[in-house]
């Protein structure tokens, strides 16, 4: 049977490229040189987009391990809703010491800014998010605006601040100095101490059966940015725990973006 069919085009198709470079650290016993890199979700038809918001990624796995990856299959929901989505990766703590992993998402901001022009981003709406660790390090870097200690690397010319914060299961209360990349600087490592009214506008989503990062956390983050006047809202999911398949669903992904499109 042949059929002929009217040709639409109701959704664009994304392209995926994987593991840019955006910056080089000692690594080794510093004998050795570490390549950082990024994944990209781009419109395949580039020539004719437009610039378009910036959502960076990043991944959890306990600061422990990381797969920058690994979320990128449910990133295309963002990518299908008019984001140019990085997935970054980032220095874990048994190879690090603080503030390593915060420089590096910083750099990958800068990188990214540096080259908006071919990656077809607006420099201006940058969203920064992530799930668990990955949510935990976004906070931070958020928190830590303007302090140059965090700033190393390339495209110092370049800004690292972000225009808003999608917080999955994460919480603003640990101390990356002192407890989990202990070994570094001592100062500016918990990200609630360094919160103000400066603040980027916050999505805050967590399950109020999450055994390993404690829900009042996020309590208390929405209550402090509100006191602060900074705009947030907090999506709380009933009887869920943490990572669990309900916070990436179509509906949630409306959600988010709707917020989003409020604060950019």
């Amino acid at each position: 049977m042949i059929e002929k069919l009217v040709g639409k085009r109701e959704q664009e198709c994304i392209t995926l490229i994987s593991d840019v470079t955006y910056s080089q650290v000692v690594y080794w016993f510093n004998n050795t040189m570490k390549p950082m890199k990024l994944s990209l979700l781009l419109p395949k038809d580039r020539p004719n987009a437009q610039p378009r918001p910036l959502l960076v990624w990043l991944c959890g796995g306990g600061f422990t391990v990381m797969q920058k990856d690994i979320w990128i299959p449910q990133m295309v929901s963002f990518a299908k809703r008019g984001y140019i989505v990085a997935s970054v990766e980032y220095r874990t703590n048994n190879e690090s010491v603080y503030p390593d992993p915060i420089v590096d998402i910083k750099a990958a901001i800068r990188y990214l800014r540096a080259h908006a022009k071919e990656f077809f981003i607006d420099p201006t709406r940058v969203v920064l998010g992530g799930e668990s660790a990955g949510s935990c390090l976004a906070l931070m870097a958020a928190a830590s605006d303007g302090i140059s200690v965090f700033e190393q690397g390339d495209y110092l010319d370049q800004p690292s601040d972000v225009q808003a914060i999608i917080d999955v299961y994460g919480t603003a209360y640990l101390d990356y100095a002192n407890k989990i990349y202990p070994g570094g600087i001592k100062e500016y490592g918990v990200a609630s101490e360094l919160l103000s009214e400066k603040f980027p506008p916050t999505i805050i989503l967590h399950g109020d059966n999450d055994v390993l990062v404690d829900i009042n956390d996020s309590y208390k983050l929405h209550d402090k940015l509100g006191e602060l006047g900074v705009p947030c809202e907090m999506l709380v999911f009933e009887g869920t725990g943490h990572g669990e398949d309900v916070f990436y669903q179509e509906e949630i992904y409306d959600r988010i973006c709707a917020f989003l499109d409020k604060v950019l």
